[in-house]
């Protein structure tokens, strides 16, 4: 009977999935990191935060603010998108983390069994 899940198939597909899930999780934080710096220096969001209401005084400063506003949201959007690739890594390497678990679990028990099968044939 063909075995689907033998070792030598599954143990560079669980690598794989490690080495793709730190990638992700190197990724994900840089890209969180600088959005959320990013984010602290935006003047919408400085505005924000200081709860006071502005009134532009030309339309250069209200095209400035509006700018700075869209900035904003594309910034969080990024640091949002960031968040799920952070997610999405943690995810591949805790399945490619328990696949090389049960590899190593497979591995263990045909070790015993084999040293109980010669023990009981001597």
């Amino acid at each position: 009977m063909l075995n689907i899940f033998n070792r030598e198939r599954v143990k560079p597909i669980t690598i794989a999935l490690i080495l793709i899930g730190l990638a992700a999780l190197l990724f994900g934080g840089y890209r969180f990191v600088d959005a959320a710096l990013q984010i602290q220096n935006n003047l919408a969001f400085q505005l924000e935060q200081s709860g006071g209401e502005v009134s532009p005084q030309s339309d250069a400063e209200a095209q400035m603010l509006v700018s700075t506003g869209l900035e904003y949201r594309e910034l969080l959007r990024r640091r949002n998108e960031s968040l799920m690739v952070l997610g999405g890594g943690i995810v591949l390497l805790a399945v490619g983390w328990l696949g090389a678990d049960v590899l190593n679990g497979r591995r263990k028990d045909k070790g015993e069994l084999a040293g109980r099968e010669s023990r009981a044939n001597t």
